[in-house]
């Protein structure tokens, strides 16, 4: 999935994905979030406080600057 971000997502978006979201949501262990449309607000609250088996990213572990970036990607990822 990532290659495939990386022809159509804002570099530090994808940077961030490959990095933080892409082993899980890649390879079965959450749900793929690519090519979705993802409403960038529902993707902060996941990312802010986590969901089921995801943990919650704090502020210094996605900068606000990168969750934006990633966020921005995988709305335009559809």
């Amino acid at each position: 999935m990532v290659s495939a971000l990386v022809r159509t997502g804002d570099p530090v978006g994808v940077q961030v994905y490959a990095r933080t979201c892409a082993y899980c949501h890649d390879h079965g262990v959450g749900p793929a979030i690519t090519h979705r449309g993802l409403d960038p607000a529902v993707v902060r609250l996941m990312v802010r406080h986590g969901g089921l088996a995801m943990p919650a990213f704090r502020p210094t572990e996605i900068s606000d600057a990168e969750l934006a970036a990633v966020s921005a990607m995988l709305e335009q990822s559809k």
